[in-house]
């Protein structure tokens, strides 16, 4: 049977895609399948160039009587956000994958869900942050304008996945968030399905709660300390003099340390007490070797203790925690054994550095405001789909 699918959920990230998915793997009436395949293969087709002709994707589904099949993946609209210097190729991408997803007679019809586009934005700009970045708001425009520009680009995507889909359909998050009763039956209505049970809606907005919220004012202390713990290993891997096994062995350990660096900075922006991310930047504690252990065994204890904290997190922390013990452990003996004054003395001056002054400021200037003002909510108006009230919104965000 061609078009078993009843849409292709294309996206956008950040715009309640882990929220959707889990709905509909709750949902005894549905069926769910992942794209993401096809969207890592866009990516490299884009990255490589390729000209030539597509593979045809062979999803081997079919429809089941009495279940809506849904296929998803925001990887299909967005990527590159770990590689700035690529989001030039986001066009490429998502023509790549419009002609993946679209060719393998999944579905005439794919969704794309969207937000607040000042406050995706500020998500796109958190989820750097969580991935280890330190970025001002300024500064993530600077770097990640091309991200800005393409993923909200909604004219662009109606026009790319046009030319595969029938239809292009855009639905509202925030109507999803804050309108949920209006938000389902414009989903059902638009998209021919029957909305989840509110039951199914209730249990995942409990676990959603919990373990995707916004860190809010808590994005400068992350900031920071990515930005301490890329400094420090960028110092220990400049030190001269280590003999070859010490120099080895650095390899593995600056490895450990910034990503379970990362880690641990992340679950504790996430999950740990305020008193317990104040103690990790105590402007009264020692300075030195002494001081930088000191802040690593806070750090590795907190994030050892935190409680209660979703299963994932549980699940991924022994072997995280194990890479930062090992991680902080080498570069407090290395940097001990091998640096010379100058370097504790830099070491001091990276652990005592202060806070940016309003990192999380985010200034638009006028022509990416008449960029979104006319690519998204020109055309996001154009749908139907979306209350005037929140097009106003979202124009207002804009002014």
């Amino acid at each position: 049977m061609s078009n078993p699918a009843a849409f292709i959920h294309a996206g956008l990230g950040k715009c309640g895609s882990s929220f959707l998915q889990q709905v509909w793997s709750r949902d005894p009436a549905c069926a769910t399948v992942n794209l993401l395949a096809a969207g890592q293969a866009a990516r490299r087709y884009a990255v490589a160039g390729h000209t030539g002709k597509l593979p045809q994707l062979d999803h081997g589904l079919k429809a089941v009587a009495g279940q809506t099949l849904i296929a998803s993946s925001e990887a299909l609209s967005w990527s590159f956000i770990d590689r700035p210097a690529r989001q030039y190729l986001l066009p490429e991408l998502q023509r790549m994958a419009a002609s993946l997803a679209g060719n393998c007679a999944l579905s005439d019809t794919v969704l794309f869900m969207v937000r607040n586009p000042v406050d995706w934005i500020r998500a796109a700009r958190e989820q750097t942050l969580k991935e280890g970045g330190s970025e001002t708001g300024s500064d993530f425009i600077r770097l990640h304008r091309g991200l800005v520009e393409h993923v909200l680009d909604l004219a662009g995507l109606q026009a790319i996945f046009g030319t595969f889909f029938k239809r292009v359909v855009f639905l509202s998050a925030d109507e999803m968030r804050h309108e949920p009763e209006h938000f389902w039956s414009v989903y059902a209505e638009v998209l021919g399905v029957p909305a989840p049970a509110q039951s199914i809606l209730d249990a995942v907005l409990a676990d959603d709660r919990r373990a995707n919220r916004s860190l809010g004012a808590r994005q400068a202390w992350l900031a920071r300390l990515n930005r301490q713990t890329r400094a420090i290993a960028d110092l220990w891997a400049e030190l001269e003099g280590l003999s070859g096994p010490a120099a080895h062995a650095r390899t593995q350990f600056i490895a450990q340390f910034r990503n379970g660096g990362r880690w641990a900075a992340r679950r504790l922006a996430e999950h740990a007490s305020d008193a317990t991310l104040e103690a990790v930047f105590d402007v009264n504690g020692p300075a030195g070797l002494t001081g930088f252990k000191r802040q690593c065994e806070i750090i590795t204890r907190a994030w050892d203790e935190l409680a209660p904290v979703p299963g994932h997190v549980k699940r991924e922390r022994t072997a995280l925690l194990f890479e930062w013990r090992t991680g902080a452990r080498g570069a407090a003996s290395q940097i001990g054994e091998f640096g010379d004054a100058a370097a504790l003395a830099q070491l001091d001056a990276i652990r005592s550095a202060a806070p940016d002054s309003d990192p999380d400021s985010i200034p638009l200037d006028a022509d990416l405001r008449a960029h979104l003002l006319q690519r998204f909510c020109d055309t996001l108006e154009g749908c139907g789909t979306v209350r005037p009230e929140t097009m106003a919104g979202y124009r207002a965000a804009l002014a």
